[in-house]
């Protein structure tokens, strides 16, 4: 089987040829959300495999022992990054005739909200012996960012570069927020004719008051990394 129907195979979440539409998942703006209701409205029962969540969070969830057979195919680990492909990717993955008729979608979210959203993540992420050297405390996030951005020199992922193409330009049809989530979602749902009642996140982080947790300086460094996001998307602290 050619590769380009083996990478067809693992993101098949991202795109559904039944419903002609593709989602084009930027980290941190409910996306799991999104793609676990779409799941469940299309009668998908392993969706934590079928949208490429890692091994450990197919064995939390039980689908490991319901679906042992899920990790077996060899070109498993190499396809399992395919859950943020970005837009121009996508686009490349599946040609222009079925880009250019289907909808394409995805949510975006506040870039101070999305950032102390990623810390959090990280965190989750690590055992709880490694979690004491990143407390989660308002001055170690805002330490950590300084440390990232102006220390190491680090460059932000913007969240537009995931819904363009190689020239900036915006090549997505809809763009929901992560503040209306909903509503948006309804949007979509309506676009593309489908009956889904949005799940909770299991991945969700609790970042609803997020400009408690930044200081002046740290405020100022996202301001300065997330200006494309800010500006296109019109977001202010």
């Amino acid at each position: 089987m050619p590769i380009i129907l083996w990478a067809l195979k693992w993101v098949k979440m991202i795109i559904s040829h039944e419903h002609k539409c593709i989602f084009i998942h930027i980290p941190r703006t409910a996306g799991t959300s999104i793609e676990r209701s779409l799941c469940a409205a299309m009668g998908i029962e392993a969706w934590c495999s079928y949208i490429g969540e890692p091994r450990e969070v197919v064995r939390s969830f039980g689908e490991l022992d319901k679906f042992p057979d899920l990790y077996d195919d060899p070109y498993r680990k190499k396809f399992e990054g395919c859950k943020h492909l970005r837009a121009r990717e996508l686009k490349q993955l599946v040609g222009e005739g079925v880009w250019d008729c289907y909808f394409k979608f995805a949510f975006v979210r506040n870039p101070w909200s999305q950032s102390l959203s990623s810390f959090r993540k990280m965190r989750k992420g690590m055992s709880p012996a490694k979690r004491l050297l990143y407390p989660n405390t308002k001055f170690f996030f805002n330490l950590g960012l300084k440390a990232k951005y102006d220390l190491f020199g680090a460059s932000a992922a913007q969240q537009v570069d995931f819904i363009s193409d190689e020239k900036g330009e915006v090549i997505v049809d809809f763009i929901g927020r992560f503040e209306s989530l909903h509503d948006d979602f309804s949007t979509v749902c309506d676009e593309i004719g489908l009956e889904a009642a949005l799940y909770e996140s299991h991945d969700a982080t609790n970042s609803a008051h997020y400009r408690d947790q930044y200081f002046q300086w740290g405020k100022k460094i996202i301001t300065r990394e997330k200006a494309a996001d800010i500006r296109l998307f019109d977001y202010t602290f």
